[in-house]
C-alpha cells in the first residue's frame, strides 16, 4: 500500500466519523481508485458511492496528501472539505451532474458566471472555484434546464483538479459561453409596458453592435442589462467588447447593480443632456435592497459603479465621480487666463 492509498484511509476514516448520522454516508460504498489523468499522469482517487447510484464523482487526493505532508492542510480539513462538496453534488436540484462530471465540454457548454461583491466575498463557499475580478469576486456554475426547471450546479476546485483546467481558462470559457447565448439592452419603460414579453425591444443587434436607436428616447431613459435567460446576467458587465459598444453609443454610465441577474444602466448624459444625480441612483439602490424586493440569494451590491468610455472593467461611481471633478478643476486651470 502506498502512502497515498494510507492517507486515503484515514480520510474516509474521518468521514465515517464526522457522518456517522447522515443515511447517505453512512451506507456508501468507499473505493480508492488510482485514475489516469487527461496528461497520463496517474494520481489516487477517492469514490463516495452514495446508496441507489450507479455513477459518483471522484476526489483526488495526491494535492490534498501533499498539502498535509507539509503541514498546509489536516486531515480534518480535508475531510471535511470533501464531504462538504460531496453534498453539493448529491443535491437533488443537480440531477444532470453525473452527465456532465464525465467530460469538461458538457460543463463548459453551460457555464455561468455569478457576480459578488469583494465587500461580501467572505461568505463564498471556500471550495467554489473564485476570481477577483476588480471589485467584484466571480464563482462559476454550469447552469442548465431540465423538464422545465433551472439549475445551477457550483464549479469546485475539485472539478478543475480532475478536469486539468486553469481558473482563468474556466473564466475564459464562461465568458465565450455566455457571449455566444446573448445579451439583452432593454428600457425599463418596455419591460413594464411588454411585462418581458417579445415585444420588449434589445438594443442589442444581431452581430453584437449596438442599434442606434439607442438615442431616440424622448426621455432620459434606464437600461436593463441581462442575457438573454435572465440568470447570472449581471456578469454582462464584465464582457469589456460589449460595455464599449455601449458606452461608444451612449457615453459614459453609471451602474446600479440591481440583482445578480440583470443590472441597470443610466447614462452619465443622454443627448447631450445630464443624467440622474448619482447620490440618487446611491439612494434608490439601497432602498431597493432593503426591501424584499431581492431575495437575499440575488442580493449584488450595495454600491453605485460606473463604466466610461473606452474603459476596461466597471468602477466604483466614487472613484468615477472624483476623477471627472479633477479633469474639470484641470481645464479649469489650463483655461484659465495669464496674468
Amino acid at each position: 500500500m502506498s502512502n497515498c492509498d494510507a492517507f486515503a484511509g484515514m480520510v474516509i476514516d474521518e468521514i465515517k466519523a464526522r457522518t456517522s448520522d447522515d443515511f447517505n454516508f453512512k451506507y456508501a460504498n468507499y473505493a480508492i481508485q488510482e485514475i489516469t489523468k487527461f496528461d497520463n499522469v496517474k494520481y489516487t482517487g477517492l469514490v463516495i458511492q452514495f446508496p441507489g447510484e450507479t455513477a459518483s464523482p471522484i476526489f483526488p487526493l495526491n494535492d490534498y496528501f501533499t498539502d498535509m505532508l507539509v503541514g498546509e492542510n489536516s486531515i480534518e480539513k480535508i475531510a471535511s472539505s470533501i464531504i462538504q462538496s460531496r453534498r453539493i453534488l448529491s443535491n437533488p436540484d443537480f440531477p444532470a451532474f453525473k452527465t456532465m462530471l464525465t467530460s469538461y465540454e458538457k460543463i463548459k457548454s453551460n457555464l455561468a458566471i455569478r457576480l459578488t461583491d469583494e465587500m461580501c466575498s467572505e461568505s463564498i463557499n471556500p471550495d467554489f472555484v473564485r476570481l477577483e475580478q476588480g471589485d467584484f469576486t466571480a464563482t462559476y456554475c454550469a447552469a442548465y434546464q431540465e423538464e422545465g426547471k433551472d439549475y445551477c450546479m457550483p464549479i469546485t476546485k475539485m472539478m478543475l483538479e480532475f478536469f486539468d483546467v486553469d481558473p482563468i481558462k474556466l473564466h475564459q470559457d464562461a465568458l465565450s459561453n455566455m457571449k455566444d447565448k446573448g445579451f439583452e439592452l432593454t428600457t425599463i419603460m418596455d419591460q413594464i409596458m411588454y411585462m418581458g414579453g417579445p415585444e420588449v425591444n434589445n438594443y442589442i443587434k444581431a452581430d453584437g453592435s449596438i442599434s442606434p436607436t439607442i438615442l431616440d428616447q424622448e426621455e432620459l431613459p434606464v437600461f436593463v442589462l441581462s442575457n438573454t435567460d435572465k440568470r447570472y446576467g449581471a456578469s454582462a458587465i464584465l464582457q469589456q467588447d460589449l460595455m464599449d459598444k455601449i458606452t461608444e453609443t451612449i457615453g459614459d454610465v453609471y451602474i446600479i447593480p440591481s440583482s445578480t441577474d440583470e443590472v441597470l444602466v443610466f447614462p452619465v448624459h443622454y443627448n447631450g443632456k445630464p443624467g440622474m444625480d448619482p447620490q440618487m441612483l446611491q439612494d434608490m439602490l439601497v432602498q431597493v435592497n432593503d426591501t424584499d424586493n431581492v431575495p437575499p440569494d440575488k442580493f449584488l451590491s450595495n454600491r453605485l459603479f460606473a463604466y466610461e468610455k473606452s474603459g476596461t472593467a466597471p468602477i466604483l461611481a466614487s472613484s468615477y465621480i472624483e476623477k471627472q471633478h479633477g479633469m474639470e478643476l484641470q481645464a479649469e486651470t489650463l483655461s484659465a487666463p495669464k496674468l
